[in-house]
């Protein structure tokens, strides 16, 4: 999963979209379901964003169904789901 601008992280594609896009009805899915989460996931800030800071989390963009959107994961969720990617 590539490394993106974080200008690339707008508001409006915070809005666009959640993890009920992808399917997850909630937050505690997301580390039983990461398949889900590495398919749709399109790359990540690793310097997090000025729209929407969160200490300890990374920003990730997913693309799904035309649809582009980001939110956030803890550090730890993101090495549990990417730590073989990178």
């Amino acid at each position: 999963m590539q490394i993106l601008s974080g200008s690339e992280f707008t508001f409006e594609k915070w809005k666009s979209g959640t993890y009920t896009c992808l399917g997850l009805t909630n937050h505690v899915e997301i580390l039983h379901k990461k398949g889900i989460i590495k398919k749709y996931a399109i790359g990540y800030d690793s310097l997090n964003n000025p729209v929407r800071q969160k200490l300890n989390h990374k920003c990730i963009m997913f693309f799904k169904d035309g649809l582009t959107f980001w939110s956030h994961l803890t550090n730890n969720e993101f090495k549990e789901i990417f730590e073989n990617e990178r």
